[in-house]
């Protein structure tokens, strides 16, 4: 009786461990200008001053200042593509309110220029209320 105990206890020990484990597996760095989150998944290799460039450059529009340093000058740009998704909550009034937008950049790792930005989908979401 006592083992049949042990048994059932450390099988759901291992049960909510595991749930543990693979909710903890996907991790999001999230960005919060005004209104938008600008979200990076976990396999970003950009820096956290690239993250806030290109954030920035997507909410606020690229302002064409170029952020070349003197590395990109004289071996040129590291470029990754990354994938963002974009999330401006209370874009419009009716429900749903909010604007989801997922995007593919190619940026520079070394210095944070968007060299290409692609949007790939975009649509109305359910997140507010």
């Amino acid at each position: 009786m006592m083992k049949k105990i042990w048994t059932l206890i450390i099988i759901c020990l291992i049960s909510v461990s595991m749930c543990f484990a693979s909710s903890s597996a996907v991790f999001a760095s999230t960005l919060s200008i005004g209104n938008t989150d600008v979200i990076f998944d976990d396999t970003c290799i950009l820096s956290d001053d690239v993250k806030q460039h290109v954030a920035e450059s997507l909410v606020y529009g690229n302002s064409g200042i170029s952020t070349y340093g003197l590395s990109c000058t004289i071996f040129g740009h590291n470029s990754t593509t990354e994938y963002i998704t974009t999330v401006t909550h209370y874009a419009k009034n009716t429900y749903p309110k909010c604007f989801e937008e997922i995007w593919e950049l190619e940026v520079c790792s070394k210095c944070g220029e968007t060299l290409t930005e692609t949007r790939i989908s975009y649509c109305y979401i359910n997140c507010c209320l």
